[in-house]
């Protein structure tokens, strides 16, 4: 069996994984395998993901811990009252998402045919696919996965095939965020930082330590609030809290780098289920097929479960349309959840 999997984020690069064990040839294809670091747009956000999680990753994706360990990723807990810092006597790592990437591609890639290169167009001829590439090779696989995230990459050959488009489900707002580097911070022995959530304002923040003297503050603005234009302006967010702990841990620190600012995401999702006739060999993954915003702290574990998915029941035999199936229904699930949450933090 032959595989195409686009987008070497983490979607993609477990589930090139598991089809790679379980005797696929997998071409994993993304522009940034060229790029030294694989820089990403949300390379500054520190992903927050519940400590039962890291068991599941680390069978996914073998040696993961140690590697993020050697990349210089910090382990600990942070002060929140939500929040489980130990797993099996090991402390939590806080990745940022560029050395999750990094190390995911270093756990998954063996046995890989890696593409540096986007893809062009998608073809489907009943049994095949036939994927171009923007260097000019021209791949042929029985299973196409996009994890290209929220570009969909594959979806307008999609479209094309079945002769209609395919309906996105968009959900409210969520709040900008903003992030930055500080030094000149002293926290409590043993502790990595400390989150925080405003319930009057919606406003959540995060402050995480990135090495031995730098410390990376984030926030995540209620709807509505207009994104800080300097550092100052961030720190000046941190006053209208009710709980003043980050406002005075972060008083005297100075910035480093410049301010990193993104835009609210909405939560949105395929409604494939709507449309018949779609290919055997096509599944979306990760973001592809269901994105919601980085605060809910479900991304990372809505991508574990698909491919989780995607593994138990390719080793059992069930076809590629019985698995889109499947994940499209629970896709559907959690999709009227986050939009839910969102519209709670809008009231």
């Amino acid at each position: 069996m032959r595989c195409a999997v686009i987008g070497a984020g983490p979607t993609g690069c477990l589930a090139a994984r598991v089809l790679a064990n379980a005797g696929a040839h997998v071409s994993l294809i993304d522009p940034a395998l060229a790029l030294s670091g694989r820089a990403r747009p949300q390379a500054g956000h520190v992903h927050v993901l519940p400590a039962p999680l890291w068991p599941r990753l680390e069978r996914l994706a073998p040696g993961l811990l140690s590697t993020l360990a050697d990349l210089g990723v910090r382990f600990g807990s942070v002060g929140a009252t939500t929040l489980d810092g130990e797993i099996g006597g090991t402390a939590v790592p806080w990745p940022d998402r560029a050395r999750l990437d990094a190390a995911l591609l270093d756990r998954c890639r063996h046995g890989l045919d890696l593409h540096a290169a986007r893809v062009r167009r998608c073809t489907w001829d009943d049994s095949r696919w036939q994927v171009a590439l923007g260097d000019g090779a021209e791949l042929s696989a029985d299973l196409l996965v996009d994890a290209s995230g929220v570009s969909r990459v594959s979806f307008r050959s999609i479209a094309a095939l079945v002769g209609a488009p395919i309906p996105v489900d968009v959900g409210p707002s969520g709040g900008a965020y903003a992030s930055v580097s500080l030094r000149g911070l002293s926290l409590p022995r043993g502790r990595l930082g400390h989150r925080v959530q405003d319930e009057a304002t919606g406003h959540r923040a995060i402050l995480l330590q990135e090495s031995q003297d730098r410390w990376r503050l984030t926030l995540q603005l209620g709807a509505g609030t207009p994104l800080p234009h300097t550092p100052e302006a961030l720190v000046e967010i941190l006053q209208s809290f009710r709980d003043r702990r980050l406002q005075l841990l972060v008083h005297h620190a100075t910035e480093v780098g410049p301010l990193a600012t993104w835009a609210a995401q909405r939560p949105t999702r395929a409604a494939l289920e709507t449309l018949r006739g779609l290919p055997e060999g096509w599944l979306p993954l990760g973001d592809a097929l269901l994105t919601t915003p980085p605060a809910l702290g479900q991304g990372i574990a809505q991508i574990v479960y698909q491919v989780a998915h995607l593994e138990s029941q390719h080793r059992a035999g069930h076809s590629v349309e019985r698995i889109r199936t499947d994940l499209c229904s629970a896709a559907g699930q959690q999709w009227m959840m986050a939009t839910f949450l969102v519209g709670l933090d809008a009231a």
